[in-house]
């Protein structure tokens, strides 16, 4: 079983290094057994590391659709079985992408509705529909890819800006999987304390500057920094030093669900920190 990761970019990204801080955080080990990697853009200027494919599509913003379709094409004429589409400023951890159990779906990832306020064609206060999140990146079987490739071409605001909108669309009808839980859009990413697989790193709901490298390094650092809370000894941290030695281990007690339980919003105004490392 093939599974690609398919990173759409662009050609200032790869120009600038920005596509680097994903090179050096979590695509900088080896990858789970079956699992390739490849950075897309569109047309431009300038040469393209041997990593990254080259499109004959746009390679703006609102072309995500197109690259998308384009990238898709390109890994299923290779012969791949999955892929998780993603984006430069998706942080995900590989082992835990092998292990999310995508492969009994179609259609795998976080679903959300979003609010444009005075867009034509959006009923329900300006709502749109239920849709993948891109953003925090979605795995995609051989035959959900086939049906977003054979598609209607994007028309329309909705199918045209956002493709997972656009993806969302061409795979009705397929087994989807949702869980927001672990391909979170707000909160916490992953840690060794939890079991968070990605996280979409912006500092706000806007396409133009909205993301820089120096997020995904900080990102890396927060999971390096993380501890695995199945090995710590709590009845023995908060006894007294004379009674420590008396202490009993912790017998049958899920550590790493008692840590997850402190899991907390980052974009909460009223607490005084924004991680748990």
């Amino acid at each position: 079983m093939k599974t690609l990761i398919a990173i759409s970019t662009c050609h200032q990204f790869e120009q600038d290094g920005s596509n680097d801080a994903i090179r050096e955080t979590w695509l900088a080990g080896k990858l789970p057994a079956g699992f390739e990697y490849q950075f897309f853009v569109g047309r431009g200027k300038g040469s393209l590391k041997s990593d990254t494919v080259g499109l004959p599509c746009h390679d703006d913003y609102n072309s995500l659709t197109w690259k998308t379709i384009e990238k898709l094409s390109w890994g299923l004429a290779r012969g791949f079985d999955h892929f998780f589409c993603c984006m430069a400023d998706t942080y995900a951890r590989p082992e835990r992408l092998a292990t999310c159990g995508f492969e009994n779906f179609d259609v795998l990832g976080s679903y959300l509705r979003m609010k444009y306020n005075n867009t034509p064609g959006l009923s329900d206060g300006g709502m749109t529909q239920e849709f993948v999140n891109g953003g925090c990146g979605y795995f995609l079987s051989k035959r959900a890819a086939t049906a977003v490739v054979s598609a209607p071409k994007p028309r329309g605001w909705f199918t045209s800006m956002l493709e997972d909108g656009f993806v969302t669309s061409a795979t009705q009808g397929l087994k989807l999987g949702k869980n927001h839980l672990r391909f979170p859009m707000w909160g916490t990413g992953p840690r060794r304390w939890n079991d968070v697989v990605t996280k979409h790193l912006y500092f706000r709901f806007y396409a133009e500057h909205s993301y820089e490298p120096s997020l995904m390094r900080d990102e890396h650092q927060s999971w390096v920094d993380s501890v695995d809370a199945s090995r710590w000894n709590f009845r023995r941290l908060f006894t007294p030093m004379k009674k420590r030695d008396a202490a009993p281990e912790p017998t049958g007690r899920d550590l790493n669900a008692d840590f997850r339980a402190l899991q907390i919003n980052e974009n909460d105004p009223n607490l005084s920190m924004n991680r748990l490392r």
